[in-house]
């Protein structure tokens, strides 16, 4: 994300509850919404299509999400 965009240092922490690979899509949306958060705080935005260039990397249903 930091080659897009200037983004202000972030300690995140995230508590699954659904097991892994349970098929439930729990990891990737957690991915989503880290993304979309980051992109509300970042000082110059992400345009949309770079955000979704960036899901693609972290994981295939990321976009999705």
């Amino acid at each position: 994300l930091r080659e897009y965009v200037d983004v202000p240092p972030l300690a995140i922490q995230i508590h699954k509850r659904i097991p892994a690979q349970a098929g439930l899509g729990g990891g990737s949306s957690d991915a989503a919404g880290v993304l979309l958060a980051a992109r509300y705080l970042a000082r110059d935005p992400v345009p949309a299509g770079a955000l979704h260039e960036i899901a693609r990397a972290v994981g295939a249903d990321v976009p999705f999400f």
